[in-house]
């Protein structure tokens, strides 16, 4: 999230794509995972 609204979402699997050529945030069974990383960033989680 940044200055007030998503730019763009991105998740990788990096076992089965280490390359991280295919972008899987939007797919419905990475829903939990993109939503739980929203929290954390949400609660000011920083890299």
């Amino acid at each position: 999230m940044m200055m007030g609204g998503v730019w763009a979402r991105m998740l990788y699997d990096h076992v089965e794509d280490p390359g991280e050529t295919v972008n899987i945030a939007e797919r419905p069974e990475a829903q939990a995972i993109v939503a739980q990383h929203q929290q954390m960033l949400e609660q000011g989680w920083s890299a």
